[in-house]
């Protein structure tokens, strides 16, 4: 998984790989192998670096699910929890870079 998403990572520097994968399943339509191993990272590094955002962030989608509360931006909820979804990326990015994958 991590070397899937290491190579997805360094070939697609482009800004916006996880706004885009907290915002819709686009990359999954794309590249299913790829949408896994991103998600999966994402949610590695953010259970390791932030945990008590991690907790925080599948409470709120829940109580929002459980609401019905359909129009809620998952993005707002990701950056309540984590902060600037952009500087998440950038640790995203270097955590998985510094993985010594066999």
């Amino acid at each position: 998984r991590y070397t899937r998403a290491k190579r997805y990572l360094a070939a697609n520097q482009r800004p916006g790989l996880v706004a885009s994968l907290i915002r819709n399943d686009q990359l999954f339509r794309v590249s299913p192998d790829a949408g896994y191993a991103l998600s999966w990272a994402l949610t590695s590094y953010l259970v390791e670096t932030q945990p008590l955002g991690y907790t925080r962030f599948v409470k709120a989608t829940n109580e929002a699910s459980q609401a019905g509360k359909r129009k809620v931006d998952p993005l707002l909820l990701f950056q309540e929890a984590f902060g600037p979804v952009n500087k998440v990326e950038g640790g995203l990015r270097s955590y998985v870079a510094s993985l010594k994958i066999d």
